[in-house]
């Protein structure tokens, strides 16, 4: 078992496979995170991406509260 990782870690892929950027749709960035079931590893590559990414814009995301009618 142990050459066959060996083998395995030798032979990577050297092409420099790229995901096409125009195919993404546009409405990507418009996502709601909150309607996700994002597990706590989850939330920390997110943190991780916004803690070392520039930002276009600098104010923080608010918590929009629910108004009830009684």
């Amino acid at each position: 078992m142990g050459l066959l990782k060996w083998l395995c870690r030798r032979f990577k892929c050297a092409s420099e496979c790229m995901l096409n950027v125009d195919d993404l749709p546009i409405d990507l960035l418009d996502i709601d995170l909150t309607q996700y079931q994002l597990t706590d590893d989850d939330k920390k590559y997110v943190w991780k991406i916004q803690s070392k990414r520039p930002s276009v814009h600098t104010y923080k995301h608010r918590k929009q509260t629910k108004t009830v009618e009684i």
